[in-house]
């Protein structure tokens, strides 16, 4: 069951509602492969899919609680909102915030924006130049994305995944290059990600994989006991 939850991200109430959920930002880490082709033949996850899987549980037994920030991600939440604001100017469209969306009880989503009806936006304003530089140089559409930042598109593919919405644009921003006139357009880079319906049967699999272990690993907590030698 798909589930548009009107909650301000970044919130108490948001935090809360995400815990112990797979969302778009890091279900990319389910993707990742084990080591060994018998590991993989076993069903057994990557060591980082696994610690995903144990961050999960601890979110579900409320172990993680304190929120951390750097510069880096301070730097693209304050610029967010210009990045939002140049994209309904450049494409005369309506936008909403994102809220946050779940699909049935393991998975969740926190679009950037939300577009008309059928649309999402998702925003990147990266500190280090040089990763917008990347982008500007390196992705210009959909197959490019898989290849160069293969994180951001299975976060876009999940966010359609859970929200159902038709299309999502991705937005490359910094707002440096606007105080240059001569650069202004190189400061937006902005393509079109559609569904891809073989990437949503891998995410039923791997995320229904992915729970069962979180709820092993929360149960094997709650029940261990001391066994005295």
């Amino acid at each position: 069951m798909r589930t548009h939850h009107r909650i301000r991200q970044n919130t108490d109430e948001w935090h809360d509602i995400r815990r112990g959920l797979f969302t778009s930002s890091n279900v990319y880490a389910l993707f990742s492969d084990p080591k060994t082709k018998r590991d993989k033949e076993l069903g057994k996850l990557s060591k980082t899919a696994q610690t995903l899987v144990n961050e999960k549980a601890r979110e579900v037994l409320e172990f993680d609680s304190t929120t951390f920030s750097t510069k880096a991600t301070e730097w693209g939440h304050y610029y967010e909102e210009y990045a939002a604001n140049a994209y309904k100017e450049i494409f005369d469209v309506e936008i909403f915030e994102g809220d946050f969306w779940t699909l049935g009880e393991n998975t969740g989503s926190s679009p950037d924006r939300l577009v008309f009806e059928k649309g999402l936006l998702e925003i990147k304003c990266h500190e280090n130049q040089n990763e917008h530089i990347f982008n500007l140089q390196n992705i210009k559409n959909q197959k490019d994305l898989k290849i160069h930042r293969k994180e951001y598109y299975y976060q876009t593919q999940h966010q359609l995944y859970v929200t159902g919405r038709e299309w999502c644009d991705f937005l490359s921003f910094d707002p440096r290059f606007f105080c240059n006139e001569l650069t202004v357009k190189a400061g937006f880079v902005c393509f079109r990600i559609f569904p891809e319906d073989s990437v949503f049967k891998d995410f039923e699999t791997r995320i229904q994989i992915a729970s069962e272990m979180r709820d092993k690993v929360v149960n094997d907590i709650l029940e261990y006991d001391i066994n005295y030698l």
